[in-house]
């Protein structure tokens, strides 16, 4: 979508069993080509945090905006919660302005 016109740039209709994370490299290029526009900024659902999206993306001169999507989360990366907080040298999850309020 075109934030500004709110209209479709990009558009793939797949089955139900093709996964949304594996389109996302084909969709982008697909909408960067067809737009005559810098994209700056991607937003995609939790469906789409896979690796080569981040990539397609950075290819692109892009910024990937994608929440984590914690099924099968194994550990989360380090220095860092499994919902993504930043924490600390010391293992605590860090808080906004620094107090938690506990």
């Amino acid at each position: 979508m075109d934030t500004e016109s709110e209209l479709p740039i990009a558009v793939e209709v797949t089955p139900a069993h093709v996964n949304d994370g594996d389109m996302g490299p084909a969709l982008m290029n697909k909408a960067a080509e067809v737009s005559d526009i810098d994209i700056e900024f991607i937003m995609m659902d939790a469906g789409y945090d896979q690796l080569k999206n981040y990539e397609a993306a950075d290819e692109l001169n892009a910024q990937a905006i994608i929440p984590l999507n914690l099924r099968n989360e194994k550990e989360p990366p380090t220095g860092f919660s499994s919902s993504g907080t930043p924490r600390c040298s010391m293992g605590f999850d860090m808080v906004y302005w620094g107090a938690d309020k506990r």
